[in-house]
């Protein structure tokens, strides 16, 4: 209803200009202008979607790295054939869709300058005026949490603290506390902002661009013969696009890095699948990459292994044979040593070493059996 009411006002706005300058209904102006406006209203409402779908997926990415969350599927947003963005799947914190390149609303062109009745062409529209779009970022402030920017200043709210946009953990009882998601809307043709779930908004600058001017109608003949019809006046310019939320969005092997409109830059960690080398500790020249291992008698060897593994758990476990004695010896989460020793009796076809290596996700397995080491060796 707000909407046909705005419609019919500009309706109005227009054709007492018309009626005003050329003293006649040109219907044709009208409709032009009307489609336009239509236009350009369910553009800047795409537009305000997309940026607060932006503004809470940031959020969740911010929460994302606070718990060293890894980003395990990246899926193409596609409108009309064109990559407008990205779905994000996170290992723990869901899944987030983000927009990125989604130009703003042109300002809208000048009306066509009306027809002279008799006499010299019209005069060129002039160029309607820019919209702006507020450009909505995230820095990390120096006690190390996360907090939400208006072109390039620090979010305030009405007592002059920063908006954080990250969550802080509850400590000695205390409950945590959650982040603020901002929201954008769009009325009466001005950018509005709210950081307390929609109770109260802001205004902030102006969503669409002001008309162009009329062209001037022409001058009469003169000595009461009709003189050709003046020309219409040339449109004015488109004003200058909105800004896009994201900069860019660039996907790398092992990360997805984000640039804001305001260049801060977000790097978050791709999920890393489960793969482990082995390696010889102990420098006895033995190959651990092959499945028959060649010992002495009664020797100590090490197997050293390096995990990769995006998991917060990873799980190294060594198993033998009843003639071999084995530990696992962790350095850290994804380093160690695997030490062994071999029987005190000749080794035989039973002999075997079992390696399990599992996350949360995968589990791998590698067997080794043994060989006796010849006296020459």
């Amino acid at each position: 209803m707000r909407k046909i009411i705005c419609i019919l006002s500009l309706l109005a706005v227009v054709a007492g200009s018309l009626l005003h300058s050329s003293g006649c209904y040109n219907d044709r102006l009208i409709r032009e202008r009307l489609d336009k406006y239509e236009i350009r209203l369910l553009a800047l409402e795409r537009i305000c979607e997309q940026m607060n779908t932006n503004i809470s997926s940031l959020q969740q990415i911010v929460t994302a790295l606070q718990n060293n969350d890894f980003i395990t599927d990246i899926l193409p947003v596609v409108e009309n054939g064109k990559e407008i963005g990205y779905t994000l799947t996170f290992s723990k914190s869901g899944s987030v869709t983000i927009y990125h390149g989604r130009d703003g609303a042109d300002g809208k062109d000048g009306a066509d300058g009306a027809d002279g009745k008799d006499g010299k062409d019209g005069q060129d529209g002039k160029d309607g005026v820019d919209g702006s779009t507020p450009v909505i970022g995230i820095q990390k402030d120096t006690d190390g949490n996360w907090y939400w920017t208006l072109n390039g200043e620090w979010l305030l709210d009405d007592e002059g603290n920063k908006v954080k946009a990250s969550g802080t953990d509850g400590k000695d009882g205390q409950d945590a506390v959650n982040g603020i998601t901002p929201q954008l809307k769009i009325k009466n043709g001005y950018w509005y902002i709210s950081y307390d779930e929609g109770k109260y908004w802001t205004r902030l600058g102006k969503a669409t661009g002001a008309d162009g001017r009329d062209g001037i109608d022409g001058r009469d003949g003169v000595d009461g013969k009709d003189g050709t019809d003046g020309t219409d006046g040339t449109d004015g310019t488109d004003g200058t696009d909105g800004t896009s939320f994201f900069k860019s969005v660039v996907v790398e092997n092992d990360s997805v890095v984000l640039t804001l409109s305001d260049n801060t830059v977000i790097t978050i960690p791709k999920a890393l699948p489960l793969s482990v080398s082995f390696y010889d500790a102990y420098n006895k020249g033995i190959d651990y990459n092959k499945d028959t291992l060649v010992v002495g008698h009664a020797e100590l060897y090490a197997i050293g292994y390096k995990v990769t593994s995006s998991a917060d758990t990873v799980i190294v476990e060594a198993v033998g044979s009843p003639d071999l004695s084995v530990i696992v010896r962790r350095d850290s989460k994804l380093e160690g040593q695997i030490i062994f020793q071999s029987p005190t009796i000749d080794v035989d076809a039973f002999t075997r070493l079992t390696i399990l290596v599992s996350d949360d996700k995968s589990i791998l397995v590698r067997k080794y059996c043994f060989k006796k080491k010849k006296t020459s060796d």
